[in-house]
């Protein structure tokens, strides 16, 4: 149902592509739909339904089939604004009306919306889909407890994501071919975290996302660490690139404005933060190593006192019966002055006989 779903926005967002360029080539698009029914077959029939561990193909050919059409829908929207800046008293058409999709070998759909909200629908889908999507596919090894967690993180990160396209609404960024396909890029690299099977770890200040595995044996390299690769993965996808094309924009275009500041700012509060988490657990694992150090050494010293045990227990063992029994004074009828078997060794001797085995 969830590829069902998913296919279905995918040819929605190519069709709305071939409508504008009145071009049947583009249709090709959807070879990675192709790639995108492959891969839910070979889960649902050979894998009996269960996700990949690491990495989700379902929304990786989502993606591929999704993205390339709100590119072309993104830079038509752009030649469209261009035009209407250079005209000189036009009127506003394409603002004004409305447009559907046409007849694709009977199917159609009549529904009529503004250019401009169509590909602002088709965009906001797209993260919508790909929330419920985590939701309703089966879960794999992940909890329920961490499930929901996740997808408040999602819901986070997808904000986050949306809000890269308010820099369109600056006139120089719209004008500007090249910071618009940076922008286009930066939230294409964005929308790669989705593909990640990841979980959710949740610190005091924001949510973040950590990848997940079963209980293995270490390397002992603090750059193995799963949160660590969870940091540089938002940091590298996400936060950095969101902060540099904000401050691009700043310094060579002079825009200084509510949003621009509120979300520059915001976007450079969470780069700190994350390193300063950064820092603090390389922190504890080198504390975390130095007390496993310990822990090992006073390992060791139990070893050898086991391994000593049986030697002091053959050297008790031989002094009991290599060291003869003193005489009592006491005789038996024969006169000989051998010991009575009720007879006690000195408290002096013992107290040599455990000194000695203390010493080994």
């Amino acid at each position: 149902m969830v590829r069902l779903v998913l296919l279905v926005h995918s040819l929605l967002a190519i069709w709305r592509v071939v409508n504008i360029a009145n071009d049947m080539n583009f249709w090709y698009l959807a070879i990675a739909d192709g790639a995108f029914l492959i891969e839910g077959l070979i889960t649902i029939i050979a894998r009996k339904g269960m996700e990949y561990k690491w990495f989700c193909p379902c929304f990786f050919f989502y993606l591929c089939s999704t993205i390339p059409a709100i590119w072309l829908l993104e830079l038509d929207r752009r030649d469209r604004f261009v035009k209407e800046e250079n005209a000189t008293h036009t009127t506003d058409t394409n603002s004004t009306n409305t447009v559907g999709l046409p007849n694709f070998y009977g199917v159609s759909i009549s529904i009529q919306l503004e250019p401009d909200t169509w590909v602002v629908i088709i965009e906001q889908l797209l993260l919508y889909f790909m929330i419920i999507g985590r939701w309703l596919l089966p879960r794999g090894n992940i909890s329920r407890n961490e499930l929901s967690q996740l997808l408040f993180v999602f819901i986070g990160m997808a904000s986050d994501i949306t809000e890269l396209f308010t820099l369109f609404d600056e006139k120089e960024v719209r004008e500007n071919l090249h910071l618009t396909f940076a922008v286009l890029i930066i939230w294409t690299l964005s929308l790669l975290q989705f593909c990640f099977v990841l979980t959710a770890t949740r610190n005091v200040k924001r949510g973040r996302v950590a990848l997940q595995s079963p209980p293995r044996k270490s390397c002992g390299c603090s750059c193995c660490s799963t949160e660590v690769w969870s940091i540089l993965v938002a940091m590298l996808m996400q936060d950095i690139p969101f902060v540099t094309v904000r401050l691009y924009t700043i310094a060579t275009y002079n825009l200084i404005n509510y949003s621009i500041i509120f979300f520059t700012a915001k976007n450079l509060l969470v780069v700190m933060l994350l390193l300063y988490r950064f820092a603090v657990i390389l922190g504890s694992k080198k504390k975390d190593d130095g007390n496993k150090s310990l822990d090992s050494f006073m390992e060791l010293g139990d070893m050898e006192l086991k391994v000593d045990a049986p030697k002091r227990v053959s050297v008790v063992s031989d002094m009991y019966q290599s060291k003869p029994y003193p005489n009592t004074g006491k005789h038996n009828g024969n006169g000989n002055g051998t010991r009575n078997g009720n007879s006690q060794r000195p408290q002096k001797q013992i107290c040599s006989y455990e000194n000695k085995i203390g010493g080994l």
